[in-house]
Parts: structure tokens; sequence; C-alpha cells
């Protein structure tokens, strides 16, 4: 017969995990681009389709008619609004570069993942004790919406590395990432002493 002892975090004996881990009790935080920063770019969207139903209305032409019998067998006939098209692809632009973007701070690390919807990917990892600088770009609309760019720069090439674009409360995430880099600093500090 065998016997198992399990420890509960209450427990008054250490965990040894946490013991080699001072960062366990991180967790990885992962955000994407905020819609907020997009609201000028989805209020043009609006006006576009409000324009292009009108002139829809206006030129009942424009609609095309697509019998799909001959392809598929069914009796069916698509009407097209070509008028819908313009802001129908912006609108698909607009979802794509909202979901295109991915990004992560983990316990010792800060990773980008450009292209995830794209043909093109680009993932960057920067671990925080190569961080030397992290800014905020934002502009006037980012000032009032509270959004804008983390620039964020390493002393390998003397200027940012790493753009967390267009995210919602960019201080937040700086003041994160520098409270973690200054964790792993000392962390690195007290076991070179």
């Amino acid at each position: 017969m065998t016997s198992q002892t399990t420890h509960s975090k209450y427990d008054s004996k250490p965990n040894h995990e946490s013991v080699r881990d001072p960062f366990l009790h991180l967790e990885d935080i992962v955000f994407y681009r905020s819609i907020v920063a997009d609201i000028p770019f989805i209020l043009t969207i609006a006006v576009i389709f409000y324009f292009a139903a009108d002139l829809t209305e206006a030129i009942p032409h424009s609609v095309q008619r697509l019998d799909i019998k001959e392809a598929t067998g069914i009796e069916m006939i698509l009407q097209l609004p070509l008028f819908y098209f313009p802001p129908g692809i912006m609108l698909a632009f607009l979802i794509h570069r909202r979901l295109d973007d991915k990004y992560v701070i983990g316990k010792g690390f800060v990773r980008a993942i450009h292209g995830l919807l794209s043909l093109e990917k680009k993932d960057i990892q920067i671990q925080f004790i190569d961080i030397r600088g992290v800014e905020i770009d934002r502009g006037i609309y980012g000032r009032i919406s509270n959004t804008g760019t983390l620039l964020i720069g390493t002393a390998m090439l003397g200027k940012e590395e790493m753009q967390l674009r267009k995210i919602y409360n960019p201080s937040y995430y700086r003041d994160t990432i520098l409270a973690r880099r200054e964790m792993v600093l000392e962390h690195l500090q007290q076991h070179n002493d």
C-alpha cells in the first residue's frame, strides 16, 4: 500500500517550486489592438455605408442580379449592391487589422506577434533584462481616448525594436513591463551577490 501526501498552499511547508521560481504567481497578460483606437475609422465606415444605402436606393440599377442556377443547380438569384463593396472592404480591413496583432507580457519577456491573419508573420520576443526603455507614442485622439503605441527599445539597436500598436491604456502596460523588469533585475542581483 502506498501513501500519498499532498500539500495545499496553506500548509506550513514551503512549496519548492515557488522557491525556485519567485515569479510563479505572475500570469501572462495577453492583449490585442484596441477597438477604441479605431473609432474614427469605424465612424467613417458607417458614414460610407449610409451613403452607399442612399445611392443604392437612388440608382436601383446598381444592384447586380446573379442567377446561380447554372453553377449550383439551385434556382436562386443573388442580388449584389455594388455601392456596398467599398465600405464592405473597409470593414474587412478593420476586422483584419484588429485581429492581426497579439501582444503578451510574460514572466520574463514581452512578445509581439504581427501577422496572425496575414501571409507574413513576425514574432518578436524581448527579455526584460534586455529592455532599456519603454515609451508611449500617441496623438491628440490617443490622448482623448487613452490609446497609443508602446515603443520598446533595447541596447542592441539603440532605437525601438518592438511596437505594441494602438493599445488601450498604454500607461498600464508600460508600468507593468517596467515593474516586472525591476523584479527580474532584483532577482538577478540577489543571485549574483
